[in-house]
């Protein structure tokens, strides 16, 4: 449902283009404007010109341009309701509650966001809090920096029953906290926290908003890797982890890399490797394919190398060729997977890998070589 044409005028008012646009962009003043590299195409010499008078943008290179909005539903693949939804609340101007959309109530939706944030914080609080020391003792002995597990927001869950259901249980409904996967409903109804004694780290949309978390056990409990059930706000069959860091990079780099866990995003990204994701403690599936093609036409896949991974590789690639794009394959040696890699090599290393993968029709499996069907179109195909 669109929003009333007053509301829509009164966002675009409010909001400053130029500095929207350079969120984004790496823009340079000249004058009354401000130019920069195109991000809709490739460019060496600035053409891309943002004029905040007139509250528009225009690339004299591709020929593309329009308002704020016009430059939100291009960069971010939105349509015109989401992008103006996106800026107004950029902006700081609320946004009708009588609108909803497609799916779940708005207005649910909207509670189920702010309760994820408030968990994530009380996450984060707790990780670097006395709750938090065997989180905290695990990642940093596994290497990892403090401004890496500041920046993915690592959270840790006490070993405790009720430490986030008595934290959050006077500010949002248990229902909301039961709908969310954070409480399970246990012995005489009485509610309990889903994630305990492990390390947390929040699930981001596209968007950057915590839709919900992945945990890793701590004791030694199964399962080892312990993901949110699906919820109003979060669909794994249509969610990438680390895309809402990775997009941007995504965009200039001109590929993905698809990686399997967290923390190798984690450690790609601690080492200036930033347009990974990974999939959410799920298969890929061709919703995810979609949407990796909303962003760039290449993937390169990383999986680890042992007979699940070889397997979850091999089936992802079927979808990914299925969907006609440009999939190629990171070769690493025997025992490695990108954590290690990345740890013992480096980002320079790692990136002379990603630039060397073979398309994946050139590669081989544990079980068999990813399926061609008529029709579908390979790592080479014809353009």
């Amino acid at each position: 449902m669109a929003f009333p044409d007053a509301f829509v005028e009164g966002v675009r008012r409010t909001a400053d283009i130029a500095r929207y646009v350079s969120e984004h962009v790496q823009l340079k003043k000249m004058g009354t404007s401000y130019k920069g590299l195109c991000p809709f195409h490739q460019e060496k010499t600035p053409s891309f010109n943002v004029n905040p008078d007139r509250g528009a943008f225009h690339c004299f290179g591709c020929g593309v341009g329009g308002d704020v909005f016009k430059f939100a539903m291009l960069h971010d693949k939105v349509t015109f309701p989401e992008a103006v939804e996106l800026v107004a609340r950029r902006f700081g101007v609320p946004v009708p509650e009588n609108r909803y959309e497609a799916g779940p109530d708005r207005k649910e939706r909207d509670e189920m966001l702010a309760l994820l944030d408030a968990a994530a914080e009380h996450f984060s609080r707790n990780f670097w809090s006395a709750p938090g020391i065997r989180a905290r003792e695990y990642l940093l002995g596994r290497g990892f920096k403090k401004d890496t597990l500041e920046r993915i927001r690592a959270g840790a869950a006490a070993d405790s029953w009720g430490d986030l259901f008595e934290a959050l249980k006077r500010r949002f409904p248990v229902a909301a906290l039961m709908t969310a996967g954070l409480v399970r409903e246990g012995k005489s109804n009485k509610p309990y926290d889903w994630f305990r004694n492990r390390a947390v780290f929040p699930i981001l949309n596209d968007s950057g908003r915590i839709v919900g978390f992945g945990a890793r056990s701590l004791d030694g409990s199964e399962p080892k890797y312990l993901n949110s059930p699906e919820s109003p706000v979060y669909q794994k069959s249509k969610t990438l982890s680390g895309l809402s860091w990775a997009k941007e990079v995504i965009r200039k780099e001109g590929r993905i890399v698809l990686m399997e866990g967290y923390l190798d995003v984690a450690r790609a990204l601690e080492h200036g490797v930033n347009e990974v994701v990974a999939t959410c403690g799920t298969a890929l599936t061709a919703a995810h394919a979609r949407l990796i093609r909303r962003f760039t036409e290449k993937v390169v896949v990383n999986f680890d190398q042992d007979t699940a991974g070889q397997n979850a590789a091999r089936k992802s690639l079927d979808l990914l060729l299925e969907e006609g794009l440009e999939v190629h394959v990171v070769e690493l040696p025997a025992g490695d997977d990108p954590d290690t890699f990345l740890k013992a090599q480096g980002g320079e290393a790692y990136r002379a890998r990603l630039d060397g993968a073979p398309p994946a029709m050139e590669c081989s499996f544990r079980g068999g070589p990813p399926r061609t069907t008529p029709g579908r179109r390979s790592a080479r195909a014809p353009t």
